[in-house]
């Protein structure tokens, strides 16, 4: 399973953003088609096939699709979007194809998900598996795997609505994707393969090598939200117990990170510490609000009917705290983007305010606020670690905004402001890990 080509470099754009900027560019002014396109194409042509010597002619038949789909007049700029994002997937499934029968006579063949059936719920930009994709897919693979040698090739990132309209699933997603046809063929291993030896316990941009964590559960691996693994890969993979190992693309000696259902001997009772930026925290008090019923769940409601998604939540009897993550910005107007953010978080903020039933003493906006989660499964009835969690923030000189403890007790998350995130998380840190 394929993603598109990423960054070869830090100042490099993987192929998907410089698609999302070009339909930006294109969409209104459907004429008009980026030069930013024949720059996709000349990448394509230098790192791929002329490095396997493949006539450039090859690309002819998806560059003209590409340009015809950009051409093509949507009123639904949600959809015009998802129907070009995809494009990077499909033709690097395709290069990738050639290569493998062509150059290394291989027998492989791409397949896709209008194909094979990986429908989603229509969510343009974050679209869902629906169910019934685990049985169509092995409906049309497995008699593929049970009687020849075919490698399946599949691109990632998108699914079909039952309307036909191509559905992307969210930045990152091939992981996803892969974990989706996994689980739909019952697999015995999911294998992700990254640019780093699996997940380490920490950021390795705010603390110099650290360890890799060499097994997780998937309860584990989904509250340390790691960058290196789509929030959603674990679902599909955790119904039917199939281990997933997060592995380094460049580095095949090392076995990288073990994600299961259950693990085995002893682990750290603190298995990793990760962070989110930029999040806003929305305080809401009410002097007896939870002898009210149904305040909390009426509050939820009203912020899911703005459309908003929540990433924690915490109350006590006179106040609810509620976070939410700012959405990736992308292309070339992310300040327009991160404005119209900002005004439906003000239109929110109102629609509370403004509630017969909610009815707060007082609501305030955090725009500062960066989440910290320490997780592992051993933390649970272990006296001391939010002591010691805290004890560290403490001594830095750092101020706590916002403290949750999952539902789960697996984990403890803490907000801070942006700008403390490094010496936050440096500090915790090195005092679970480096001072025992």
């Amino acid at each position: 399973v394929f993603s598109a080509p990423g960054k070869r470099h830090p100042d490099d754009a993987r192929v998907t953003d410089l698609l999302f900027d070009i339909a930006q560019e294109t969409y209104g002014d459907f004429n008009t088609i980026s030069p930013k396109l024949e720059g996709i194409r000349k990448r394509l042509n230098k790192d791929f096939l002329d490095y396997f010597g493949i006539s450039h002619s090859f690309l002819d038949p998806m560059f003209l699709e590409l340009s015809d789909q950009l051409r093509t007049q949507d009123p639904n700029q949600k959809r015009y979007f998802d129907r070009v994002l995809p494009q990077g997937e499909r033709i690097y499934v395709t290069i990738v194809e050639k290569v493998m029968k062509d150059v290394f006579g291989v027998n492989a063949r791409a397949y896709f998900p209008e194909d094979i059936g990986l429908i989603t719920n229509g969510a343009f930009g974050a679209a869902k598996v629906d169910r019934r994709s685990y049985e169509k897919i092995n409906e049309q693979l497995m008699t593929v795997l049970e009687n020849t040698n075919q490698i399946i090739l599949f691109p990632g990132y998108y699914g079909i609505s039952e309307s036909g309209n191509l559905t992307t699933l969210g930045s990152g997603s091939s992981d996803y994707s892969g974990a989706v046809v996994a689980r739909a063929l019952n697999a015995k291993l999911y294998e992700n393969y990254t640019d780093t030896n699996g997940i380490h316990r920490v950021d390795p941009n705010l603390v110099q090598m650290p360890e890799t964590i060499r097994v997780l559960t998937y309860d584990e691996a989904r509250e340390l939200r790691v960058q290196v693994v789509h929030s959603d890969t674990m679902i599909p993979l955790r119904e039917k117990g199939i281990p997933m190992r997060v592995r380094n693309t460049f580095n095949l000696e090392d076995n990288g990170t073990l994600i299961v259902w259950e693990k085995e001997g002893n682990h750290h009772t603190i298995e990793g510490i990760s962070y989110t930026l930029d999040c806003v925290s929305i305080d809401i008090k009410r002097l007896g609000m939870d002898d009210i019923t149904g305040y909390k769940g009426r509050t939820l409601d009203v912020i899911a009917e703005h459309d908003f998604s929540i990433t924690s939540d915490d109350s006590d009897r006179d106040a609810i705290s509620v976070v939410i993550a700012q959405p990736q910005y992308r292309g070339n107007n992310k300040d327009q983007q991160q404005k119209e953010f900002y005004s439906r978080l003000s239109e929110l903020a109102k629609a509370i305010k403004e509630d017969k039933f909610l009815k707060p003493d007082k609501v305030n906006i955090d725009p500062d606020v960066a989440l910290v989660y320490c997780v592992g499964q051993n933390m649970k009835g272990v006296s001391g670690i939010a002591g010691r969690i805290f004890s560290a923030v403490g001594d830095s000189g750092i101020n706590i905004k916002y403290i949750s403890q999952g539902r789960s007790e697996n984990s403890i998350s803490f907000g801070v402001s942006n700008s403390d995130i490094s010496k936050t998380v440096t500090s915790v840190y090195n005092r679970l890990f480096t001072s025992v």
